[in-house]
Parts: C-alpha cells; sequence; structure tokens
C-alpha cells in the first residue's frame, strides 16, 4: 500500500500469509486489513515480487520463492478489486530507487543495484528511470558460472546463486554451530569456515563484476540482508569487484556505495513509481 500512516511505520507480513490455493484472495485480505487498520485510501498499489513478468507487467510468469504466484495476472486481479492503480515490479527495482533517492544518485546516467539476500537480484536504472528488460527483471543470479554444476532453485544447474545465496550462509553457521549473526567474526580465521565465506564472497565480486563489465554503470549500489550482516567485509568485497571489473591499465569509471535505508527503501521505490506514472 503506497501510503505512510499517522506514525510512519511498515508493517511485514510473513510469505506465508499468501494461502497457496488462494494466493489472490489472501493478498487482497491483508491490504484490505491494513487499509482498515489505519484508515486510509490508497491511490494506489505497488507490489514488488522477485519474479519475471509479462510485456504488460501483468502477469507473474517466473517466482521462484512464491511459486503458486506463477501465471497469475495479479495487476488485473487487484486493479479489478480496488479500483485503484496497481503496479507490478521487480522488487530489487524498489530497493534500488528508493536507494538512489536516498544516495543522490538520480542525476547519474547509469546505475547499477546488486541485492544479495536469499538469493542475488539486480536492476538498471538509466538516469532515475528503470531499464526495462522484456520480462522486467535482469536474471544476474542465474547467470551461468559452471557447467552442470550445482542445481539451483530456479531448476537450472551452475547458476552463480547456486554457488553464494543466503541459505548457503544459514547452512554455514547452522552446521558449524555458529548463531547466523555472527557468522562473519570467522571472516579472518583460516579454518573451513572461514575458507567457505571467502569462496562466497569471491562469488559475489563475480557476480557484480560481470554485470559491471555489461553495462559500464556510473555508479554500483550493493545492499540486501546478507551485506547488512555485522561484520560483512565490504573493504575486501570493493577489492575484489575491481579485480575483476576493471584493466590493470584504467581508472575505475564508477563508484560503489553501499545501500542504507534497508527495508524502508521498498516504501521509497514504491512511491517513486507512482509519481512516475502520474508525471506520464
Amino acid at each position: 500500500c503506497i501510503t505512510k500512516t499517522a506514525d510512519n511505520k511498515t508493517e511485514i507480513f510473513p510469505s506465508s500469509s499468501l494461502v497457496p490455493t488462494a494466493p489472490v484472495d489472501a493478498l487482497i485480505h491483508l491490504i484490505n486489513a491494513y487499509i482498515e487498520k489505519h484508515r486510509i485510501t490508497p491511490e494506489a498499489v505497488v507490489i514488488g515480487l522477485p519474479a519475471s513478468f509479462d510485456a504488460n507487467m501483468d502477469e507473474v510468469i517466473r517466482c521462484t520463492n512464491l511459486p503458486f504466484l506463477q501465471h497469475c495476472k495479479l495487476a488485473t486481479a487487484l486493479r479489478t478489486h480496488f479500483h485503484i492503480p496497481v503496479f507490478l515490479e521487480h522488487d530489487t527495482l524498489l530497493l534500488l530507487l528508493g536507494e538512489s533517492a536516498e544516495l543522490d544518485i538520480r542525476e547519474s546516467f547509469s546505475t547499477l543495484g546488486v541485492f544479495f539476500g536469499t538469493g542475488i537480484g539486480a536492476d538498471i536504472l538509466l538516469g532515475d528511470k528503470p531499464f526495462r528488460l522484456p520480462h522486467g527483471s535482469f536474471e544476474l543470479g542465474h547467470i551461468p558460472l559452471r557447467h552442470h554444476g550445482r542445481r539451483c532453485v530456479c531448476g537450472k544447474y551452475g547458476c552463480i546463486e547456486a554457488y553464494s545465496n543466503g541459505h548457503l550462509f544459514f547452512d554455514l553457521a547452522q552446521n558449524n554451530n555458529i548463531p547466523i549473526k555472527k557468522i562473519f567474526q570467522s571472516w579472518n580465521s583460516n579454518d573451513r569456515v572461514g575458507r567457505a565465506l571467502k569462496t562466497m564472497i569471491h562469488i559475489q565480486a563475480l557476480a557484480v563484476g560481470t554485470a559491471a563489465m555489461l553495462f559500464m554503470p556510473d555508479h554500483i549500489v550493493i545492499g540486501g540482508g546478507i551485506v547488512a550482516m555485522q561484520g560483512y567485509p565490504k573493504h575486501y568485497l570493493e577489492e575484489q569487484i575491481k579485480c575483476n571489473a576493471l584493466f590493470p591499465d584504467l581508472k575505475p569509471y564508477f563508484s560503489i556505495k553501499w545501500a542504507n535505508l534497508g527495508e524502508a527503501a521498498f516504501l521509497y521505490g514504491g512511491i517513486k513509481i507512482w509519481e512516475n506514472a502520474v508525471r506520464h
């Protein structure tokens, strides 16, 4: 819901709130409950999903984390019920739009955003406008890394995301009896945990460096739940990105900036989508 409550707070609902047998009805119920609780009249609804969409940004084509939304014309269903504009967006695009305003890089020609969480998500801004791809998302996490490699959650084998994702960090912590919040305390150790962490950070650097070489952005914004963890080696990642994305005889053509809005970036990004729609 694109609005601010009287106390400027946001609310979080688990994905399990979307009943697989009737996800649209469950989503409508959640939105209605929010509207009634805060006594608001929304002007629009913006839905951010880790998904691919049809050319009209109406139907969810692929959504690995919420497969029961696939092949659902979600925007049409919500518009029909609420009689207000509804926008579907790639979740990382909302994050990038929100962060770009906070970091004051909206006037730049191009900005790459890469977010490391459950998976690896990325999007591009040209100025402060989304760079649109045919299905609404730039699938950085599913660029092939190794032929016949590990099976990815998307069903393919060898995706770059299969070698560095949130589940792997969690499993590494759990298998070594380390609280997940303290996993990066092992960063400088030379034991199995420390070596595994370095391997996953190297993979993250490869992902960012690959995208940087493809798009040659002015700025790279890096965020997500993994990099927000205490002790995450930001400086080391920056060094590795530059090793992968720069020729030895060239100065950096990009600056690296770190996301700092957290979940609030979704709200600011959604407002930006609505503002752009009104403007046009």
